[in-house]
């Protein structure tokens, strides 16, 4: 099926290096407009080097970027319909609110009427209202950020670039300003390319995630298909909580293939997945998706099994975490809603046996 929506972003080969350094290595990547999309990966992965080099900030080595279809590869930032909010708030300590959201319309040489209205009606879009002429040291950190935003989505460009821009804030704040965030974009309908490092971040806010990790684009896709069925191995190591066995592809039978490891034979549907017997691969199951069971709950061949030690629980008030470790040291979680009537009783290096239906696996070829 064709999708006809208007892309906004279009990256075509993008590379960057810092001499021997690959920053970006041939990024292709479209973003369509009014889409809240988060470029989401560890530190030192290559999400803040490919932001700025939408918004011009950075020029790649080889490739180029597309804005709503016109080449913008070699044109500065004030040429390009994108506004940038960075991660520290970067206001001018010395100007009032209101002239903190005002500031790129005066470079531009707007009137001051019209100046004023519109930083008015901002303030009042980003909840700001009647704190014009407060001073940026007189105002909370979300507030301050909220500023940040207003002063770029003042300036009506089609794309807001957003670098880790929660980063600064407590973990409360931060969940309400993800909430503000999205309702915020919603309301405006223009496109917000958010930059993390959070995956809860990236999953409350965004339409679609990919994964950069090395200055590779991993994957990418909406947020649900990345959670529930991530492609790679790399993409179930970093999103959620995930057991991950590691092995070799022993046999192939109707659409199923049996994996070997130290933790003993499991079985995985390929789910269209080209594979050879002999092939290295991994499988993934998420930690809810698993049971702890003893060996008369087993009978079902739909359900997979490995043997291991209960090594500790982990009570964190909504989930119960129970830790297990392999035979070769290796350490699973189990992870249950926490319920006082069905605590387990186990003691210290007690043999379990952890169990998963076979669906709930998923297979990453090396």
């Amino acid at each position: 099926m064709t999708d006809n929506r208007e892309i906004a972003v279009e990256l075509r080969n993008v590379c960057k290096s810092y001499g021997d350094v690959q920053a970006l290595r041939s990024v292709d990547l479209s973003i369509y407009s009014g889409e809240y999309f988060v470029l989401l990966g560890p530190s030192g992965g290559g999400k803040t080097t490919l932001l700025r080099a939408i918004g011009g900030f950075i020029r790649p080595s080889a490739g180029r970027i597309l804005l709503h279809g016109h080449d913008m590869t070699d044109l500065p930032p004030e040429k390009r319909s994108t506004s940038m909010v960075f991660q520290s708030y970067a206001l001018f300590p010395h100007m009032t609110v209101a002239k903190n959201v005002g500031y790129g319309l005066r470079i531009r040489k707007m009137p001051k009427p019209e100046i004023a209205i519109r930083v008015e009606q901002m303030l009042t879009q980003v909840g700001l209202a009647g704190y014009g002429e407060r001073m940026p040291w007189e105002l909370s950190g979300g507030q301050q950020q909220r500023v940040q935003l207003a002063r770029a989505l003042v300036l009506e460009t089609d794309i807001i670039l957003l670098d880790e821009p929660l980063a600064s804030l407590d973990a409360n704040l931060r969940k309400d300003m993800c909430y503000e965030l999205k309702h915020l974009q919603e309301k405006v309908g223009i496109t917000f390319i958010h930059v993390t490092h959070n995956q809860e971040e990236a999953m409350a806010v965004a339409d679609r995630i990919a994964i950069i990790a090395d200055g590779i684009l991993v994957e990418h896709g909406d947020s649900q298909s990345i959670y529930r069925n991530p492609r790679t191995r790399f993409t179930a190591d970093f999103i959620g909580e995930n057991n991950i066995f590691d092995g070799e592809i022993s046999e192939m039978e109707n659409g199923n293939v049996s994996l070997v490891g130290s933790f003993g034979t499991i079985s995985v549907n390929t789910r269209g997945s080209d594979t050879l017997v002999g092939a290295s691969a991994s499988v993934s199951v998420r930690s809810e998706c698993m049971m702890i069971v003893s060996e008369g709950q087993t009978d079902d061949s739909s359900i997979q099994t490995v043997s291991a030690k209960y090594h500790e629980t982990i009570y964190l008030g909504l989930t119960t975490h129970h830790m297990v470790t392999l035979a070769d040291g290796r350490e699973l979680m189990v992870r249950f809603i926490s319920d006082a009537e069905d605590a387990f009783s186990m003691e210290k290096g007690q043999e379990v046996l952890i169990a998963w239906r076979q669906e709930d696996g998923r297979l990453h070829l090396s």
